[in-house]
């Protein structure tokens, strides 16, 4: 589906493509180009503009003709647009490329011989003209490997690309990679940025994965109240198990972070969630017992024995700051993360990581 373009950029794309055509078609063209773009306000109709259009080769007016025969004649006009497409694309049309390369990619999964390389050269011949969603389309195809060969270093490359036009997915799965060290190497500094700017921008998980982020690194100097600032951020915006992140760390985390009041109001917001499982632990929370300081044992300050059992305790109970302290007291002793990209799932196998388990999405 093509997304619809506003009557502004549509104008501004029309002016710019007319100082390329034949000066005695001109006027015609941009009088359908305009009749075009007042579609959406019922100042036009397709069939008027279709009329005006009749011949015009530019690529944006081929493309623009394409989605114009299917709006005057409906399903059965479809195999003449995609003629029009494929011109339009072969002229070097970014997003009529972009859409080939979609269809190509689809094929591919469905088995079709040939379709991955069509898929490629179509969706990168639209990434180099900044088409920010064939770069992050070809990146993620890249990265999961299911229909091109799998090639980290290359679909990070392509998300990065994308992630830099603020694409908001794309900064997101650029934080994934980073935060996990696939194809890249591992720089949770830089996965916190690239999931606070898809955040920024509008995506439903990011301040939840950056403060997760922050809680992953196992120096003792981890900014927990950058981790509450991403946590509450993420909570406000409607992340259910960000309720739960924001609570813990104000009932568990450094002293001057430490509030009674604010954590229980966070875990009650939890309890209340349509979400059954955060529910469930928000009632977990406001019902559990408080145990030894977990902040004197994040410092070091208890015997090893002590903190082992105290966490395992807090485990026990549905605490998720203990996952956390056990991954910083026993790097060895612990199962490690193994990044599954089978679905490139944002899922995280680790005790250092306060997004497993009880506070985790699975």
């Amino acid at each position: 589906m093509r997304p619809r373009r506003r009557a502004g950029s549509a104008l501004a794309v029309v002016l710019a493509v007319l100082a390329v055509l034949p000066g005695a078609g001109v006027a015609q063209v941009q009088e359908g180009m305009v009749c075009a773009a007042r579609i959406a306000d019922g100042g036009c109709t397709a069939e008027q503009a279709l009329d005006l259009l009749d011949g015009a080769e530019t690529p944006d007016a081929l493309y623009v003709r394409s989605g114009l025969l299917v709006m005057a004649k409906g399903p059965a006009a479809l195999a003449d647009a995609a003629v029009l497409v494929r011109r339009a694309a072969e002229q070097g049309h970014p997003q009529a490329q972009y859409e080939i390369g979609i269809a190509q990619l689809r094929r591919a999964t469905e088995g079709e011989a040939e379709a991955a390389t069509r898929a490629d050269r179509w969706l990168r011949a639209a990434a180099e003209q900044k088409h920010s969603e064939a770069a992050y389309a070809l990146g993620l195809a890249y990265m999961l490997g299911d229909v091109l060969p799998e090639n980290a270093y290359e679909g990070s490359y392509l998300l990065e690309q994308a992630a830099a036009q603020d694409h908001a997915a794309a900064n997101f799965e650029a934080g994934r990679i980073y935060r996990d060290g696939f194809g890249v190497a591992q720089d949770l500094e830089r996965a916190e940025a690239y999931f606070v700017r898809a955040g920024e921008l509008g995506h439903p998980d990011a301040f939840y994965e950056a403060a997760a982020t922050i809680l992953r690194e196992r120096s003792v100097d981890r900014d927990m109240g950058r981790a509450l600032a991403h946590a509450r951020r993420a909570a406000e915006g409607g992340h259910a198990f960000a309720l739960l992140l924001a609570g813990d760390i104000l009932t568990e985390g450094p002293l001057p972070l430490r509030d009674a009041s604010q954590a229980r109001a966070y875990f009650t917001r939890a309890a209340q969630s349509s979400d059954a499982k955060v529910a469930q632990l928000g009632q977990q929370r406001l019902q559990r017992r408080t145990g030894p300081s977990i902040a004197d044992v994040m410092r070091g300050d208890a015997a090893s024995a002590e903190a082992a059992a105290m966490s395992t305790e807090m485990l026990l109970l549905g605490t998720g700051m203990a996952l956390m302290v056990l991954g910083a007291q026993g790097a060895g002793d612990m199962p490690g993360y193994t990044p599954n990209y089978d679905h490139y799932s944002s899922t995280v196998h680790t005790w250092s990581g306060i997004a497993i388990g009880e506070i985790g999405r699975p």
